[in-house]
C-alpha cells in the first residue's frame, strides 16, 4: 500500500478491555488531518524497518509517533 500511517481512534472502545479501532491511512489521504508533523514523519520514515502511528484523541487532538521496533 505504500507509505502511510496507522490511525488509532482512542475516543471509542467498542468492548471494555478490547482495545481501540484502528486502520491504515495512505500518505495521499493525510491532507484530511492538516497535520504538518505527521506528514513530515510519513515522508521521512523507512517502511521496511519503521512505522508511523497516529493516536486520535478527544477534542480532535492527535499525537503521532515514528517507531522503530527493536530487532
Amino acid at each position: 500500500m505504500g507509505g502511510g500511517v496507522i490511525v488509532v481512534d482512542t475516543t471509542v472502545q467498542p468492548a471494555e478491555g478490547g482495545g481501540h479501532p484502528f486502520g491504515y491511512l495512505p500518505r495521499d489521504d493525510l491532507a484530511q488531518f492538516n497535520d504538518e508533523d505527521t506528514a513530515r514523519m510519513v515522508g521521512e520514515y523507512h517502511p521496511e524497518s519503521e512505522f508511523v502511528i497516529l493516536l486520535w484523541k478527544l477534542g480532535d487532538r492527535t499525537s503521532t509517533y515514528r517507531i522503530k521496533p527493536l530487532a
